[in-house]
């Protein structure tokens, strides 16, 4: 039986093996002991991502992996959120933790607007 794939099929599967490769590579390199092997795993994860990228492009613009543009009030959100996130994980002296996390303590019982 002879089974010929289509562009998509090829590009799609493509797509999904560099996603694997660099969430094994990632792994890798988080887990290595030695600092050499660790840095090589590194610069195989930076090769993957941009492979990934490569084929991520391409597919995108032929058409078989469409990406709708974001609207502006998700874009916005999600900045606030990961800006919240910041600095409700900001580094502090010891002495000022507490003054951290009542202000995170206030913000969650006040319901804060973060967009003020």
């Amino acid at each position: 039986m002879n089974q010929s794939y289509s562009e998509k099929e090829i590009l799609q599967d493509a797509l999904t093996t560099a996603k694997m490769s660099t969430t094994n590579y990632n792994t890798f390199s988080n887990e290595c002991a030695h600092e050499n092997i660790r840095n090589s795993m590194l610069n195989i994860l930076a090769d993957e991502h941009d492979i990934q990228d490569d084929i991520f492009h391409l597919t995108s613009a032929k058409g078989y992996y469409p990406t709708p543009a974001a609207e502006e009030k998700k874009i916005m959100e999600a900045q606030q959120k990961y800006k919240l996130r910041r600095l409700f994980n900001y580094p502090v002296e010891s002495y000022a933790e507490i003054y951290r996390d009542l202000f995170k303590l206030i913000f969650m019982l006040c319901g804060i607007n973060t967009v003020d």
